[in-house]
């Protein structure tokens, strides 16, 4: 039987318990939260419908179209825009999975600004932007807008055009870091086309393409649009399969692709593709042909060449044969070829074997409103661009 007194203990270890759990339950309260009827929904989205919209898919500098089910207000699904004229529908695994990029925990919010010890806090826009302004309207009133530089990376065509409007209003400089940054690709357009941008390689309607370190069937440039164009290339027709030549140091996705690998030394492609051109203009060119181009004078034999970047003489002497009987040849530079240290001039020379070969379109017939030229749509007069000698080349 319980006594009185242990009746009284219980009763107060009772109300002591009772009132630490209100205590706790008060310091521990969920903050206050507001349910919304999904009969007055926002005014983005409906419940149970599926929205997409269209936009570019940013896990590569490709930029291709994508279209993204959002449902809820929450993007639930990524498929290939069939309207884009890049990718034309198809998607990589990069641009499949970058849902997971939304939604990554780790993600950056918000502006980020520095501690004063070495870290960084979570700032808001606001905050950001009253830090940032009234500095660079001081430095625009004391006219140091041409010693300044925005450092960036590669954009796409909406971010560039937003770019060029901020320096312009400010005078500064641009400077772009990353390792996606084509800088070599830019400079060799430059320098043989005189266009500052980068052309478009129309595989598809090419018979032959001989591919220097390019691995477009990997992660170069457009991967899933050049992949596109390589099934249209390899279709056969009327007898018709393209034929496809990779020359590069280390076999790569397209390299295991090719009907022929051209195992080259690093850093000698632009010899062999100056050592081909000039084996073209020797055995297929007039007097008149030759004429501005005489930084081809100085280039190597086909015998040379091979030594040089190791490789059977043979193989280069039956490769020329095989690129003057082609209808419509193709030259890609890009990849492994233009990351060393003679890199803007090994892809001049790949350039360059481009309008020995009369690749080089017209970008300005052959496409109203296009921003680059078209390369290898069909055999064009080698006068379309002021000839450039390429006497700069080394290797």
């Amino acid at each position: 039987m319980l006594s009185r007194r242990d009746i009284f203990k219980y009763l107060a270890g009772g109300g002591v318990g009772v009132g630490t759990g209100l205590l706790l339950g008060e310091v521990n309260q969920r903050p206050l939260e507001t349910l919304l009827s999904t009969h007055i929904p926002p005014e983005d989205f409906s419940p149970g419908m599926d929205t997409w919209y269209n936009t570019l898919c940013r896990m590569c500098p490709a930029g291709c179209g994508i279209s993204v089910k959002v449902r809820e207000g929450r993007a639930k699904k990524i498929e290939g825009n069939p309207n884009h004229p890049v990718s034309q529908g198809g998607t990589c695994a990069l641009g499949q999975a970058s849902l997971n990029a939304l939604y990554n925990p780790d993600r950056l919010r918000a502006p980020m600004r520095s501690d004063g010890e070495g870290g960084f806090v979570e700032s808001s826009w606001e905050e950001a932007f009253a830090a940032i302004a009234p500095r660079l309207g001081a430095m625009q009133s004391a006219g140091m807008g041409s010693r300044t530089w925005i450092l960036t990376a590669g954009l796409l065509s909406s971010g560039e055009e937003a770019l060029d409007k901020f320096r312009e209003a400010l005078g500064a400089n641009v400077l772009r870091l990353g390792l996606d940054t084509p800088a070599t690709e830019l400079a060799a357009a430059q320098a043989m086309y005189g266009f500052s941008g980068l052309p478009y390689y129309d595989i598809a309607k090419a018979d032959l393409v001989i591919s220097f370190g390019a691995d477009f069937l990997g992660a170069w440039r457009s991967p899933v649009g050049y992949s596109k164009a390589y099934g249209e290339f390899r279709e056969v027709g009327d007898g018709h399969r393209g034929h496809l030549v990779q020359v590069e140091p280390r076999m790569s996705l397209t390299g295991a692709n090719a009907d022929e690998w051209l195992p080259a030394r690093p850093g000698t492609e632009g010899a062999l593709a100056l050592a081909l051109a000039a084996e073209l203009l020797r055995h297929g060119g007039s007097s008149e042909e030759l004429n501005g181009w005489e930084g081809l004078s100085g280039a190597l034999s086909l015998d040379e060449a091979a030594a040089l970047a190791d490789l059977p003489a043979e193989r280069l002497h039956a490769l020329a044969e095989r690129m003057a009987a082609a209808e419509t040849p193709l030259v890609l530079g890009g990849g492994a070829a233009g990351a060393g240290s003679n890199a803007t001039e090994t892809l001049t020379c790949v350039a360059a074997l481009n309008r020995v070969l009369g690749a080089a379109g017209d970008y300005r017939a052959a496409q109203p409103g296009a921003r680059a030229p078209i390369l290898g749509a069909e055999r064009q007069s080698r006068d379309l661009y002021p000839r450039r000698t390429t006497a700069r080349c080394r290797w």
